[in-house]
């Protein structure tokens, strides 16, 4: 029987994740970013930046044959009114995804992701990334950069990690994204349903 080609995804708004599993490798990764455009009318900007995702989300379904979807989803502490709403579109937007093309899916909460990875709910993104590129292969680069001299950095200069995974830099901007994807395959191939049922 041939491997299940499935999408883990870390649902955003402005920056969504998500790798192409075939089996237990990753095969493809990226990030949607959605940037807001502060030229035009809010509803204008929410309703560019929702095609945006939903047409490239397609694009990867269609271009990699996805048979099911796997995903991180937000369930709450957003720190403003505004990122609640974008939350909320982000799953709003995957839901109308797995209806509209017919793709089973299953979810987890970012909760489950940082216990899975680090076996403790007070993980920091970067735990979770090394761990990823532990576990699926990869290296962490670090650099010394300048940046604002401040009173906690009085030198002017920091440390930029980059994280390189399947033929990309990512910085740690993206890479988190696409390290929360692939926890929440993680999460879900031992405590879903969706992975097991599909290897039937």
């Amino acid at each position: 029987m041939s491997e299940k080609v499935l999408l883990a995804c870390d649902i955003a708004y402005a920056h969504f994740g998500w790798v192409v599993m075939k089996g237990d490798s990753p095969v493809a990764c990226g990030v949607i970013e959605s940037e807001k455009d502060s030229d035009i009318k809010v509803s204008k900007d929410y309703f560019n930046r929702s095609i945006k995702i939903v047409s490239e989300l397609e694009k990867i379904i269609k271009t990699y044959e996805i048979k099911a979807i796997l995903g991180e989803m937000p369930t709450g502490g957003a720190k403003s009114s505004r990122a609640a709403i974008q939350m909320q579109m982000a799953s709003a937007i995957m839901a109308c995804i797995c209806h509209l093309l017919d793709l089973p899916r299953e979810f987890c909460s970012p909760n489950d992701v940082k216990i899975i990875t680090t076996g403790k709910l007070t993980a920091t993104k970067s735990e979770i990334m090394d761990f990823i590129i532990d576990r699926f292969g990869g290296k962490k680069t670090t650099k010394m950069v300048n940046c604002k001299a401040t009173v906690k950095n009085p030198t002017g200069r920091r440390e930029e990690h980059v994280y390189h995974f399947l033929g990309q830099k990512l910085g740690v901007g993206r890479f988190e994204h696409v390290a929360d994807a692939l926890g929440a395959w993680l999460y879900l191939k031992v405590n879903g349903n969706l992975i097991k049922l599909m290897a039937l």
